[in-house]
This record gives C-alpha cells, structure tokens and sequence, in this order.
C-alpha cells in the first residue's frame, strides 16, 4: 500500500469515529476536529466513555483495550487503524 491510501483510509476512519461520537453526543460533525479531547465529549463522565468505546466497538469491529493514550479523536482514529492492521 503506498502512503497516500493509508493517510485516505486513516482520513475515512476519522470522518467515521465523528460521525459516531456526532450523533451519539448530539453535536454536528464540524463542531469535532482530530485536536476534540474525547473526555471533553464525555463530559468527565468515565461512564460515558465506556459507551462511546463500546459503540465504536461495534462501528468498527475491534477491542478497546489500553485505552489510558488516547485522548483526542485523532487518537480514537489512529488507535482503530493500529487494531484493524492487527486484526483485532
């Protein structure tokens, strides 16, 4: 795979992760950037995480585990591609 279709792939599963956290949390698409703290989202509600994880989850077929590193959305992004190149 040359670099360029893994940045559109990576690029996909980030317009992918806002469409999830934007529908689930109410707020538009544009409103959430890569630099968006996933935290933020949930509103400091660990709870709340945990669904938003669970549901990716789902969207995307992996496992979250070792969540502690990722904090922004770009992380969630990245964290699914690094899963998915896993086959996780």
């Amino acid at each position: 795979m040359v670099p360029e279709d893994k940045g559109k792939r990576a690029e996909g599963t980030f317009d992918r992760v806002r469409a999830v956290m934007a529908r689930q949390t109410s707020r538009r698409e544009e409103d959430l950037t890569p630099e968006t703290a996933l935290l933020r989202i949930a509103q400091e509600d660990s709870l709340a995480l945990e669904e938003y994880y669970a549901l990716l989850e789902d969207e995307f077929g992996i496992t979250f585990v070792d969540t502690e590193r990722i904090v922004t959305l770009r992380d969630v992004a990245r964290y699914i591609e690094a899963r998915r190149l896993q086959g996780a």
